[in-house]
């Protein structure tokens, strides 16, 4: 069959997406606008010297990308409630329209208030603070000084692929540790607090909750005041590495001992049992180098008390060659 000639105008995708990215133009594009929000730091680094945070509504977690230069957010504190100037940008990647508000000022940081939940945090970190804080290296050093293995769970939400940077975190140091793996849907504060009620009756000496990342808003679920009632009543050690590097959850400032990524947890443990490993190896040269010292300080005490009786019966025998010869002369 012969082609057909087309009478009609045949785009690229390239093209395409170009027609529509400049047909999107509003004004809020173009002019300065004003958004009020929480304002809620991204990654740590800079790109550019800029940062990518988020700005939330007031009201729920619906939020807008932020970019903003070093010197303004420098200015900014994490959580609080701001009115800022700036502009929408725009891009299209791959058929998405991902839409980001540039910062050119801020106009306006709102006065805290202090919420119920706010107040009942509050009284839950200075719950923790009247019980105080599990050492977790004491732990691990009685443990290993007593040539017991530590019993740690681990628990991972369903289909977590974190353990194995956990284990290479541990490193060499896993021949110290009885480790249990506990799966629950980590999303949910609900069956986080029955796989703790589960766990806690077992007798671990350490309970750590283990994440290796996920959106920001499941994050909530670590600031649930029930579940973080619960957390600090356990008797075990309680360990948090869900994850994260800027926000810290409510679960982080109640655990006895925090860590950021699950590969961060493991090393930490490591760095214990080689800082017990090291104070066991001085204490043992130190004890070896008293005893030396003991040792040689006995052989000279001996020395010398030889040295004396030897001396004594040479004077004996010089007295009794003297008075000898005066008796036959």
């Amino acid at each position: 069959m012969e082609d057909q000639h087309l009478n009609h105008t045949v785009y690229s995708p390239t093209a395409i997406m170009g027609i529509f990215s400049n047909a999107l133009k509003f004004s809020a594009t173009v002019n300065l606008i004003y958004l009020k929000g929480r304002y809620s730091f991204g990654g740590g680094k800079s790109y550019g010297n800029h940062y990518y945070d988020h700005l939330f509504s007031e009201g729920d977690n619906t939020f807008v990308g932020v970019r903003i230069s070093a010197l303004l957010r420098n200015k900014i504190s994490n959580n609080d409630v701001y009115t800022l100037r700036g502009f929408i940008e725009k891009s299209i990647k791959n058929s998405s329209i991902e839409l980001r508000f540039v910062v050119d000022e801020i106009c306006r940081q709102e006065e805290k208030s202090i919420s119920e939940e706010e107040l009942e945090k509050y009284e839950l970190i200075q719950s923790k603070l009247k019980i105080g804080l599990k050492n977790i290296d004491t732990l691990i050093r009685d443990k290993i000084l007593k040539k017991e293995k530590i019993k740690v769970a681990n628990i991972y939400g369903n289909n977590a692929i974190v353990q194995k940077d956990f284990l290479e975190g541990l490193d060499v140091s896993a021949m110290n540790f009885d480790i249990d793996d506990h799966i629950c849907n980590i999303t949910s504060s609900t069956a986080i607090m029955s796989k703790l009620s589960e766990v806690s009756a077992l007798n671990y000496d350490i309970i750590a909750l283990v994440r290796g990342g996920g959106d920001r808003q499941s994050m909530e679920t670590f600031n649930d005041l029930v579940l973080a009632e619960l957390f600090i009543s356990l008797k075990s050690v309680m360990v948090t590495a869900i994850g994260h590097t800027v926000d810290e959850t409510l679960l982080d400032k109640l655990a006895d001992k925090r860590f950021h990524l699950p590969h961060d947890y493991g090393a930490g443990l490591h760095s214990i049992v080689e800082k017990v490993s090291h104070e066991r190896s001085n204490s043992r040269t130190l004890l070896i180098d008293e005893v030396k010292k003991d040792v040689s300080r006995q052989f000279f005490e001996q020395v010398e008390t030889l040295e004396k009786q030897l001396k004594k019966k040479n004077d004996e025998f010089t007295e009794a060659q003297k008075t000898f010869k005066e008796q036959v002369g």
